[in-house]
């Protein structure tokens, strides 16, 4: 099996993410909504990288997915783990905290990785 074949690469990815995200950080304060910065490209980069993770998954283990049942389910897999992760921040990582701006971060990673995907595909499509 190839490796953009694998079930256990976004898995993985997954894993390592939840690594970084309940790491406790000493003397972290709790920041204000700030939307730019290294840390969010950071967010957006992970969720970009598990989104399209997930979509290569079902492009090969489930053919008969349309393209938009592959985004469907790439972008909701993403978007509740990075939910999950902000909760778990929040009441179980000590000085950590949920924040929106990191789950909007997420957010536009993983719309980003949607978009370039079925931008690809639909050139692909042309030639």
């Amino acid at each position: 099996m190839k490796l953009a074949q694998s079930r256990y690469l976004p898995i993985v990815w997954m894993l390592f993410i939840l690594a970084l995200s309940i790491v406790p950080l000493p003397h972290l304060p709790k920041i204000e909504f700030n939307l730019i910065g290294i840390d969010k490209l950071v967010h957006a980069f992970f969720y970009f990288v598990l989104t399209y993770l997930w979509h290569r998954v079902w492009s090969y283990s489930n053919p008969s997915f349309s393209a938009q049942q592959k985004t469907i389910f790439s972008l909701l897999i993403a978007l509740v783990y990075g939910l999950g992760i902000e909760i778990v921040q929040e009441y179980g990582v000590t000085n950590r905290h949920f924040e929106l701006d990191d789950l909007i971060a997420n957010c536009i990673g993983s719309l980003f990785a949607n978009i370039w995907l079925n931008y690809n595909r639909l050139k692909l499509a042309k030639v």
